[in-house]
């Protein structure tokens, strides 16, 4: 994991309240969230809105190129349970994870552009059946505990490719058969339904979609563009690379800043609520 320089989320809550110094919230899933980890993204922002002692553990849970399938096994689920029962002080899991199964492409059974529509809806319903295994372990460890799953934004396989065409970008692109970004942003969006049902069974569990905030905090794809795109953006557009890791070389993930523009949107669109409520407590 390369180092990544820190950047300050620049809204400032007034809110301020006092801690206990175990573990509020335990991060779960792929590079999206270790990255973030590794950051103290979610510390960055919390700070911010005036939560400077909210604790946060992901060293057992947090593993680059994991996915559901990965999480989902019997082992790996008493992980997250040991977890749970060793910090019962922990009241959110925090969970970045299918993004893996979709990437994984024809030669590791993920999506690809040639499967078919009917295997593809597999695909997604299969994602979605280890992510209920994955939730339901969380939710009957303790009755005290929610689970916040985040979306992912668009990808940009485009800008990578260009700047190395034999680069792992362009072989992780070839390997999905080539899709243009409308394709393979609709394949991520038609798993977030299956997981936004989900979501609903379940008041315990929720969801919270990225779509289109890099676009909309970029204002725009091009930087001579007055566009705005208001989330979820443009889904036949992919993501700024000014937003990525690598100025655009990493098609996938994001760039400092862009995790931390995904922990203001958890935080604005779930945890500050929940905070009102007593959930730090």
């Amino acid at each position: 994991m390369k180092k990544y320089l820190m950047v300050l989320v620049i809204s400032v809550s007034t809110l301020n309240f006092a801690y206990s110094s175990e573990y509020k919230m335990l991060l779960l899933g792929d590079s999206w969230v270790q990255a973030m980890y590794q950051m103290k993204s979610f510390q960055q922002v919390f700070e911010q809105h005036g939560y400077p002692d909210f604790k946060i553990k992901g060293d057992k849970t947090a593993i680059g190129g994991t996915t559901a399938a990965f999480w989902a096994k019997p082992e790996k689920l008493d992980i997250i349970s040991t977890e749970l029962k060793d910090n019962p002080s922990i009241k959110y899991v925090q969970i970045f994870l299918g993004g893996n199964d979709i990437l994984s492409g024809k030669l590791r059974k993920g999506w690809h552009t040639k499967l078919s529509e009917q295997d593809a809806v597999l695909l997604y319903d299969k994602i979605a059946a280890n992510m209920a295994k994955i939730v339901n372990c969380c939710l009957n460890n303790r009755p005290d505990v929610k689970v916040v799953i985040s979306g992912y934004d668009y990808l940009n396989f485009e800008y990578a490719n260009s700047i190395d065409p034999n680069g792992p970008s362009c072989l992780l692109w070839q390997n999905l058969g080539c899709p243009h970004p409308a394709e393979i942003n609709k394949v991520f969006y038609s798993l977030e339904q299956k997981i936004i049902a989900l979501s609903e069974e379940n008041p315990r569990l929720i969801y919270v979609s990225n779509f289109g905030l890099m676009q909309y905090n970029f204002e725009g794809i091009n930087k001579d563009s007055n566009d705005v795109y208001s989330p979820p953006g443009d889904i036949n557009l992919p993501c700024p690379p000014t937003l990525l890791n690598g100025n655009g070389r990493d098609s996938i993930h994001l760039n400092p800043k862009g995790y931390l523009l995904v922990a203001e949107n958890l935080f604005n669109k779930f945890y500050a609520s929940d905070f009102r409520k007593g959930g730090t407590k």
